[in-house]
């Protein structure tokens, strides 16, 4: 990718520059692009966002906790504590 590329040779290695580092470059990358594939990217965006806002709240409600049972949040406690799956 070409963001890597330029933290290596640029030697950034706090997280606040590496971020703004690939955010310029995207914009940059972004900026070049054709109609088309503007167009196509903010329609994945917009599914995305519409995606995230609808399991927000489903989440506030409790709609998703309420599903599982207590002995899969157990399951899944303790295999993310060792590091293994259920």
């Amino acid at each position: 990718m070409q963001a890597d590329a330029v933290i290596q040779a640029e030697n950034i290695t706090t997280r606040g520059k590496r971020l703004s580092k690939r955010k310029s470059i995207t914009r940059a990358t972004y900026a070049t692009e054709d109609d088309d594939i503007k167009a196509q990217v903010k329609e994945k965006h917009q599914e995305a966002l519409a995606d995230w806002k609808q399991k927000r709240d489903l989440a506030k409600t409790g709609a998703i906790l309420d599903d599982v049972d207590q002995d899969s949040k157990i399951r899944y406690a303790l295999s993310s504590v060792r590091g293994m799956p259920f």
